[in-house]
């Protein structure tokens, strides 16, 4: 998919609810292999009773709230997430794979060389058709993506990150603005496109979402801003990054003129990004009071982690003030109420919160350096004054017969 094709998750329905269990990622020894889908990274130093190294950020990794449906349908209690329709943002990496290797092995110069080679059969198993279509399409006036607007720019963006340097799996906030242009109108609501692209200019991700206000309320001269935080995804590239932007229709896939460097198709050009690797991360271990990872059936790169009523995080002590983010839910509001949870370091809660049925969000929790002691390990203690069965609340009609506390999509700490 290049960077100009506007068809995100909005754009396909949800299909029947289908889950699989995810990669426990037990450890025994004290080294730590490369390990896919993370912001929380591996330890240099593994406790002996540890029992996972755990991340939970493989692909695209934004925090949008999106409904989730629940279902407890497994013998192992794997609670259904129907998520996003996997975009195609990892075909290199899993074309790669297909070959029976490790794409993480290869350095930047042979994973790209096998990716062309790849590529170029593809393209040649493909071209006669391409040429038939290419001569269909000559004679549509407009279809889809290949819409835009030639009128007046109707705004100026504008991208701001929190750190221009982010290691795979890393948070990274997003501080979008447009200052719309004094004769801008707009017809429709239009949804903003955002695309990361490497040198060759290859889409890595997305962060394709709604302004927070909607584009048929933006008044003419009006300053819009806001900040998002998404996951850095971990895929295999290492380096530097572009960010792209642009407005477009979701109803016809017309895209809008903007002021800014246009690299073509209404796309524009906004933020670099250097790109590095996950072990730049904090070390991070999930130790005792966790279940074992689970991910979506419908797209195996998002991930959680339930806690049970009591749970350890043991971390790298960077020996400075830290934020620790804390992306969390608790489905399911006709299996239990709100939750009480309190996060704990050195013996002194740094924050307390309640978890609403339903609701996901992501807390940034201040860890004073003060508190991390001189060790080389320090550790978080989590806990949720609830919990729940759900073989019993639900008389027998799920399975599950785990404990659960609160579920946990991202565990990450940062000392940047």
């Amino acid at each position: 998919m290049g960077t100009w094709n506007d068809v995100d998750r909005y754009q396909f329905a949800d299909s029947t609810c289908g889950c699989g269990p995810g990669v426990g990622g037990r450890l025994d020894s004290a080294d730590v292999a490369a390990h896919q889908h993370g912001d929380v990274a591996r330890a240099d130093v593994l406790l002996g009773d540890q029992r996972h190294v755990r991340c939970f950020n493989h692909r695209v990794c934004r925090f949008d709230g999106a409904d989730e449906t629940l279902c407890f349908n497994q013998p192992e209690g794997v609670l259904c997430h129907v998520s996003d329709l996997a975009r195609n943002c990892n075909t290199r990496f899993r074309a790669i794979a297909s070959l029976g290797v490790n794409p993480l092995a290869f350095s930047g110069s042979t994973y790209k060389y096998i990716v062309r080679s790849i590529m170029i059969r593809e393209r040649v198993r493909l071209l006669f058709p391409a040429l038939v279509l290419s001569v269909a399409a000559a004679g549509i006036t407009a279809c889809g993506r290949g819409n835009s607007d030639a009128g007046p720019a109707v705004a100026t963006p504008s991208v701001t990150l929190s750190h221009d340097r982010a290691p795979a799996g890393s948070p990274l906030e997003l501080t979008y603005k447009f200052v719309v242009a004094p004769d801008a109108k707009f017809d429709e609501d239009f949804r903003v496109f955002v695309h990361v692209i490497d040198t060759d200019e290859e889409q890595m991700w997305d962060d394709d979402h709604n302004p927070e206000i909607p584009t048929t309320q933006w008044k003419p001269g009006q300053t819009i801003e806001y900040t998002r935080t998404i996951f850095v995804p971990v895929f295999p590239y290492v380096g530097d990054a572009t960010i792209l932007i642009g407005l477009h229709s979701l109803k016809d896939q017309r895209r809008l003129t903007l002021s800014g460097e246009d690299i073509g198709h209404q796309s524009y050009k906004v933020a670099k990004l250097q790109l590095l690797p996950q072990t730049d991360n904090v070390y991070t271990v999930f130790k005792d009071g966790w279940h074992p990872a689970e991910t979506a059936g419908q797209d195996p790169s998002l991930e959680w982690q339930w806690t049970k009523q009591q749970a350890t995080l043991v971390f790298k002590n960077p020996k400075k003030d830290s934020v620790f983010y804390f992306d969390v839910d608790s489905p399911g509001k006709d299996l239990h109420g709100p939750q009480q949870v309190s996060v704990t370091l050195g013996g002194q809660a740094v924050d307390t919160f309640s978890v609403q049925p339903d609701e996901r969000n992501l807390h940034k929790i201040k860890l004073p350096g003060s508190l991390m002691g001189d060790a080389e390990l320090t550790e978080l203690q989590i806990a949720v004054d609830k919990t729940f069965v759900p073989l019993t609340v639900t008389n027998g009609a799920s399975k599950d017969p785990r404990e659960l506390g609160v579920r946990v999509f991202h565990a990450f700490i940062d000392p940047r």
